[in-house]
């Protein structure tokens, strides 16, 4: 074999600088990049070789790895390396064939090696050998290279051997490569790579059946080891239980298969198809294919489980094919033709659909030993997932799931009596509802009645698959009002427990049971919904209430009440919860007491009417209806007739002044002291404490000041017309009190009433001023008092607190914006004051006023000299007015000069001052003064 090496050295050394060898060069570089991906790739090929060497040696054997941080040291002990492997090795190609049953290519898979590697030493048959780059570049290569005439970069060094002597002693059966890493970052790939290779992923191995990893780098071990226990043979499938045992770090764990294979015959346009033969398997007349099913055993015995591999492997080609995912849930082993670095396979070729084709049919024969021996849990083996890529969508679509979609349209299921039947006439019973099966409340005849046909109840150790969904029997179906009935015919106590059993699942879990399915048994053994019916545990209150009114009795007796059985059957929580009745006081308010207050019927005694009606309060129901009710004058009237006893009506009589009746919630006091609680009851009944209400039309709100109130009013403005100045200020400020102070601004439309007047008159409120009292914007009240004729003003005696602001504004504002008072005078008034005003103050520098003039107010004797005098009067101060003389006035001015006086009063009427302009005239350009003219020209008058 030395002498093999050193030809093969001399070989490509000759040929490296040739056209051939600079080709062979650049065909090994784009191998090693393109085909081979991972860089752990080159583990599962020297695999592949090891199954290989161990059929040639004709024995079973094992394949170890062993891991370093810079290095890889794979070893097995099969056939040892001849001179026809050293030539594989060092060229680009195989003399494999598949149809000896080989399934590597030592000469195309080991180059997956250089992926990670530049230096790998092998150690076989007495000869040590190896592959490295960095030699070529040592001093040790030089004198080769100079014979050669060749320099280091032009070596083929992939494929020429360099002998070497061994370190280390290696056993003689053992072929060991020690992989030196280009890279130390590759170990982290490589190790994922290892760690990666499960129980399932030698299965299809003959010759290696047992695989050894030392990582010396992690400080982990790891052994597989798989053997056949047991073989048999039915309708020409052998089926094989297969263990593998995984030993870990001295922690071991033991994994079953149950493995079908069978021959087929390959047909002869498979054969003969192109692709067939440029696979090599041209030759081969027959292919094992293979089908494996994962087992466990657990405390209740064996069971298939799905198979969830690691990137769901699930296609072998010996190994897996990693980048082959099929979405199934077992393995498919078969001879198929892949792709250079075995990640893909060849979807089009003709021999891998006949491999597929086949698999089918092994697979008719799997489902029906399946079925025959793992009925419950079969099925969930066969679920898969929609992968939809080429290889889905053209292999295992067509053959594989179409077959389990066939044969598992309907499939065969346990039910829990033990015999089979198909999955579409079974239900589901959830782990709660299986107990009333187990204690014999529920059997499948009963079923019927939910479902309207024949129905099983489904074995649940029965394992589905995601596609497999009978109907789950939901608790609520069980409340069926047949089944019920049946049950109470046949026993009563056992539609008690029935029941009892499903609203104490039902309550504990919160599960919604509608109203309609809601069942009760009533003590004249009749099934009722449960809202129409009792709890037969009355309380106190109601028991003594049965006593005073015989129409209590007489409800009480037109109840259906609850089976006591029942009632101590089921939790009084859970009647509760599921809506049966307790009778109370609001019920019996609402069905009784209620119709003894009623104004639709003749009213009861005084008595009885103040406890029914504190009754009816205290159950906390709203009445809407009139009722007959208790007045301050003794009498019993209806409540839509009488008011509720309001504040504004404190000191006056008014049932006798307005003839209305008020309630008397003293009376009603002395039964429930709780006054807010009254009110509340009373507000929809009697009148007062809801004046008005809001109706909405289109997004718009408009306020409606209920009838009553205006009813009020017209009562308000005639006894007005009768009663004294008293009883006026205490009905008006009754008025105040119900129309303003409880209404909003907007409800309100003014009203015009008689009120008294300063001088204690009646007057109607639209003709009064408002006194000083109410502090109003303009006073006048004091030109009064000093002589000038204004007025009338409303008196201040409707006033209860005159010091109180608060007090004062409200009223002003409620006799200016209901009643129409007014707060100022007119232009008219103004010039008025301004004339009576001005003329006091000339009087009073000793001038006397002749009369009326000609283009002025009046005429004044100034020291025996005429002078017309106009007035003009405003309400601004002076410095925001502006006079304005007529045509004739002006003219007037003009003519007169010096004997022409206007006289300006500002201010009026809270602080009137009056100003002298003589000789307006001399101001004239336009008919206009503005009052800084007239401050700037003029004079003050004031008092001598």
């Amino acid at each position: 074999m030395r002498e093999k090496l050193l030809e093969i050295q001399d070989y490509w050394l000759s040929t490296a600088k040739s056209r051939a060898g600079e080709s062979i060069k650049n065909i090994l570089d784009i191998l090693v990049e393109l085909t081979y991906i991972e860089p752990g790739q080159f583990v599962l090929e020297f695999l592949q070789n090891a199954e290989d060497a161990l059929m040639e040696a004709g024995k079973r054997g094992y394949f170890r790895i062993e891991l370093y941080k810079d290095k890889v040291i794979i070893s097995n002990n099969g056939k040892p390396l001849d001179d026809h492997d050293l030539d594989s090795l060092c060229n680009i190609k195989s003399r494999k064939k598949p149809g000896l049953g080989y399934k590597g290519f030592i000469g195309i898979g080991w180059k997956s090696v250089y992926k990670v590697s530049n230096h790998v030493e092998i150690y076989s048959n007495g000869i040590s050998f190896e592959f490295n780059k960095k030699y070529w570049a040592s001093p040790l290569a030089q004198e080769t290279l100079r014979k050669y005439g060749l320099r280091p970069e032009d070596i083929l060094w992939q494929v020429t051997p360099i002998e070497i002597k061994p370190i280390e002693a290696v056993p003689k059966d053992e072929t060991k490569f020690i992989v030196h890493l280009r890279d130390t970052s590759d170990f982290n790939e490589i190790s994922r790579m290892i760690d990666e290779l499960g129980f399932s992923t030698f299965l299809f191995l003959d010759h290696v059946n047992r695989v050894e990893i030392v990582d010396n780098v992690r400080g982990r071990t790891k052994s597989i080891e798989w053997f056949t226990t047991s073989e048999e043979v039915v309708n020409g499938v052998r089926i094989a239980r297969v263990v593998v045992t995984v030993t870990e770090n001295e922690s071991s764990a033991m994994h079953k298969f149950l493995v079908f294979r069978k021959e087929f015959t390959v047909p002869d346009e498979v054969r003969k198809d192109i692709v067939t033969i440029t696979a090599k398997r041209s030759d081969i007349s027959k292919r094992e294919v293979a089908l494996a099913f994962y087992i466990h055993t657990g405390t209740t015995g064996e069971e298939l489980r799905p198979l969830e591999e690691v990137k769901l492997w699930g296609m072998y080609s010996f190994l897996p094919l990693h980048e082959v995912r099929t979405g199934l849930k077992f393995l498919i082993q078969a001879d198929f033709i892949v792709h250079p670095g075995r990640r893909f396979i060849n979807s089009e070729a003709k021999w891998n659909h006949w491999l597929m084709a086949s698999a089918s049919e092994l697979l008719k024969e799997a489902i029906r030993y399946l079925v025959k021996n793992y009925k419950r849990s079969y099925l969930s083996v066969f679920d898969y997932q929609t992968i939809g890529d080429e290889i889905w969508f053209k292999l295992i679509k067509p053959y594989i799931i179409a077959t389990i979609d066939e044969l598992l349209k309907d499939p065969l299921v346990v039910c829990i009596n033990g015999h089979e039947v198909r999955l579409s006439s079974t239900v589901k019973l959830p782990d709660d509802l299986l107990n009333l099966v187990k204690y014999g409340l529920l059997s499948e005849e009963e079923l019927k009645y939910i479902y309207g046909v024949d129905k099983h109840i489904l074995d649940p150790s029965v394992k589905l698959r995601g596609k497999d969904s009978p109907p789950t029997l939901r608790l609520e179906d069980l409340l069926n009002q047949d089944i019920i009935r049946l049950k109470l015919d046949k026993d009563l106590k056992e539609a008690i427990n029935y029941l009892g059993e499903i609203y104490k699942l039902a309550y504990e879990r919160n599960i919604f049971i509608p109203n309609e399915k809601r069942f009760v048994i009533t003590q004249s053994k009749d099934v009722k919904p449960s809202l129409a019916a009792y709890i037969p545990n009355l309380p106190e209150e109601i028991e003594e209430l049965r006593k005073r009114f015989p129409e209590v009795e007489n409800y009480l007796r037109s109840l259906d009440f609850l089976h006591e059985d029942f009632v101590k059957t089921v939790d009084l929580e859970i009647l509760k919860w599921l809506g049966v009745r307790e009778v109370n006081l609001k019920e019996l308010a609402e069905k009784v007491i209620l119709k003894q207050i009623s104004g639709d019927k003749p009213p009861s005694n005084t008595d009885d009417l103040l406890v029914a009606t504190t009754l009816v309060k205290k159950s906390g129901i709203t009445v809407n209806t009139s009722i007959w009710v208790l007045t301050r004058r003794g009498v019993v009237e209806k409540s839509n007739n009488t008011w509720y006893p309001l504040k504004a009506f404190e000191g006056l009589d008014v049932s006798e002044l307005l003839g209305i009746e008020v309630l008397d919630i003293d009376r009603y006091a002395k039964y429930d002291p709780d006054i807010v609680g009254w009110r509340t009851f009373f507000t929809p009944l009697v009148k007062g404490l809801q004046l008005y209400d809001y109706r909405c039309y289109y997004q718009r709100c408009y306020c409606w000041v209920r009838d009553y109130v205006y009813d009020l009013l017209e009562k308000i403005k005639k006894l007005l017309e009768v009663v004294p100045a008293d009883i006026n200020i205490k009905v008006v400020r009754l008025i105040k009190a119900i129309y303003y102070d409880s209404l909003e601004k907007e409800c309100r439309n003014q009203v015009k009433l008689l009120l008294l007047n300063d001088e204690d008159k009646l007057t109607y409120s639209d003709q009064l001023l408002l006194h000083d009292a109410y502090e109003p914007e303009e006073k006048w009240l004091r030109w009064k008092e000093e002589g000038f004729q204004v007025g009338p003003f409303i008196s201040p005696r409707y006033l209860e607190n005159p010091s109180n602001k608060t007090e004062v504004g409200s009223w002003r504002q409620f006799f200016k914006e209901v009643l129409g008072v007014k707060e100022g005078v007119g232009s008219e008034i103004v010039e008025r004051f301004a004339e009576w005003f001005a003329e006091k103050k000339l009087v009073s520098r000793g001038y006397r006023v002749l009369g009326r003039g000609e283009g002025c107010d009046f005429n004044l004797d100034v020291g025996g000299k005429v002078v017309c005098v106009e007035i003009k009067g405003r309400k601004s101060w002076l410095g925001e007015l502006e006079v304005e003389l007529t045509e004739r006035e002006t003219r007037k001015a003009i003519e007169l000069r010096e004997n022409y006086w206007l006289i300006v009063v500002e201010s009026i009427p809270n602080n009137p001052r009056a100003w002298l302009l003589k000789d307006p005239g001399k101001l004239i350009s336009v008919v206009k003064f503005k009052g800084e003219h007239i401050k700037g020209q003029g004079e003050l008058l004031d008092d001598h």
